[in-house]
């Protein structure tokens, strides 16, 4: 009598800003590999990277791109490009904020929305994301470029969890993935450029990090097809459903 066939699975770990669109991509996969398991765990991008050394993850999803350590290490596949947005509660007068004007709130320097034009007398609320995080790491590295972090920052472990609070107090300021955003936030102009997805592929607006997946050279060939199916024409509508931009039109 034969057995029944054995179920393939495949585990992919990383950043919590790729996960729910990272789950989309693995239930449609599963639609058409039925023999195929994706089992999706978000925490952070540095974590997912762990996970793939230890072998517990066989591909990891990363916000940020590699290092040139890690280059040496994994290979990898952008899939998608990812504008961050500089988000602010709805009641807030400012609409639009300059680099340097976000190095100065972010280290502290700037403490106060009256110092912005068009802010109200009223102390910044500096939101960001954990430690660990490829959307933190991302912003911190185009924005402070070297600088510390005010200490006066207050972080969460993903970009919903920003979004509710941005929306619960009209005197924060916060950063999230494109994809992520609703009505509930207003997003700023940055440099006088708005986030659009033109703006974003003609890299006018400053603010983009790339989603990847990352395995390692030597790894089963399930991986390969999950990577291929996820860049691949055919989930190319999904992406764009999504609110990201396609890497094969990407800068």
């Amino acid at each position: 009598m034969w057995g029944k066939k054995e179920e393939k699975m495949l585990n992919i770990a990383g950043s919590s800003s790729v996960v729910p669109f990272a789950v989309e991509w693995a239930e449609r996969y599963m639609e058409e590999e039925p023999g195929t398991r994706v089992h999706i765990q978000g925490e952070d991008s540095s974590h997912g990277l762990e996970l793939l050394r230890q072998g517990e993850a066989d591909i990891a999803m990363l916000s940020r791109p590699l290092t040139s350590e890690e280059e040496k290490e994994f290979e990898s596949k952008i899939v998608a490009w990812d504008g961050i947005l500089v988000v602010v509660n709805t009641e807030n007068p400012v609409k639009e904020i300059t680099l340097q004007q976000l190095q100065d709130i972010y280290t502290g320097k700037i403490s106060n929305w009256k110092e912005i034009p068009d802010g109200q007398d009223a102390r910044i609320t500096l939101i960001g994301r954990e430690p660990g995080s490829g959307t933190r790491q991302t912003f911190e590295n185009l924005i402070l470029k070297g600088k510390e972090v005010s200490p006066s920052l207050v972080t969460f472990e993903s970009g919903d969890v920003v979004m509710e609070m941005i929306n619960m107090d009209p005197y924060s300021i916060g950063y999230v993935s494109m994809g992520h955003t609703e009505d509930e936030v207003a997003c700023l102009d940055v440099d006088g450029v708005e986030p659009t997805e033109e703006n974003i592929l003609s890299g006018k607006y400053p603010i983009v990090r790339p989603f990847i997946l990352v395995f390692k050279k030597k790894r089963k060939s399930d991986c390969d097809e999950f990577v291929k199916y996820v860049s691949g024409k055919e989930n190319t509508r999904l992406l764009r459903i999504q609110g990201l931009i396609v890497a094969d039109q990407n800068r």
